[in-house]
């Protein structure tokens, strides 16, 4: 059911994986071709924001900080286990891999792999602040707004 709190959030959280991808790219090798990434981080963002912290709106200002947590995280790990499921879908039409179970330990290796990759203060940071500001605005409409 639509409500202005998941509508909100939806926003938020799309409006804070798209910038969070200014942040991400320059850990990267140089070259690497990135095509759909900000549109991709932007729908996981809005997925995060409508499912995660949009479902648990309107509550008051102290569960805000902690969905809106929840929902920055949920984002990363979505994201990671997204954006490795392609990558080893390339590998395997390539066949680098022997079986299936290892295409499958593969997504997981290079998820690890990414996530050692983005890690920098400045991310961690913009996620956390960003997550806290966007799970406190979201409650901010859910409760004027049921």
């Amino acid at each position: 059911m639509p409500t202005a709190g998941k509508l909100v959030a939806a926003i938020m959280f799309a409006g804070l994986g798209a910038p969070a991808t200014y942040l991400i790219i320059p850990q990267f090798p140089e070259g690497t071709n990135f095509g759909w990434f900000m549109p991709g981080n932007a729908l996981i963002g809005l997925l995060g924001g409508w499912i995660v912290a949009g479902s648990r709106s309107g509550h008051g200002y102290y569960n805000a900080v902690g969905y809106g947590l929840t929902a920055m995280v949920s984002m990363v790990a979505w994201g990671l286990l997204i954006y490795s499921s392609i990558e080893m879908v390339e590998r395997s039409i390539r066949k680098m891999y022997d079986g299936p179970v290892d295409a499958v330990v593969s997504v997981f290796e290079l998820g690890v792999d990414y996530l050692r990759v983005i890690a920098s203060a400045e991310l961690v940071i913009f996620l956390v602040i960003g997550g806290i500001i966007c799970g406190l605005v979201t409650d901010f409409f859910a409760q004027r707004y049921p």
